[in-house]
């Protein structure tokens, strides 16, 4: 990790977000955006119906981040892409940064949130196993 990368992970934050399949935020223009090279190159199948949560690989606890305090105050919105992996016990793992908006600042608070997060784990034989590359986006809307 770079010291940029770094400095971006160690600001303060606090307040509330939403997940979203999109992957833009019409506040940030093209120069706030921070992208990683992704771990992953194909993700699963996405989940189309949020009404079923017994389906492998689903959110069944959900940690909503801190607002940072300067963002709040300032009514600026953003997003944070991530991919992880899910463990045979529900947890995320392996969380990396695959897209930013304005310029990182919500990285931090977006990342202790998710390590929070608890999935239905995939399985295999009717028995749960680890999980690759999953996806999702945590958005920041004031």
């Amino acid at each position: 990790m770079n010291l940029k990368n770094l400095s971006l992970f160690l600001a303060v934050f606090i307040f509330g977000c939403q997940t979203t399949s999109e992957n833009r935020d019409n506040s940030s223009s093209i120069n706030d955006i921070v992208k990683n090279e992704p771990r992953c190159t194909v993700f699963p199948r996405k989940i189309e119906n949020f009404s079923d949560t017994t389906q492998e690989g689903f959110p069944i606890k959900r940690v909503s981040p801190k607002y940072p305090r300067s963002a709040a105050r300032n009514k600026i919105n953003g997003y944070v892409k991530f991919e992880f992996d899910i463990s045979s016990e529900g947890k995320p793992f392996n969380i990396g940064v695959i897209e930013s908006s304005q310029s990182g600042l919500f990285i931090k608070p977006a990342t202790e949130a998710l390590k929070k997060w608890r999935f239905n784990p995939y399985k295999e034989n009717g028995l749960p196993i680890d999980s690759i590359c999953q996806s999702i986006q945590l958005d920041f809307k004031v």
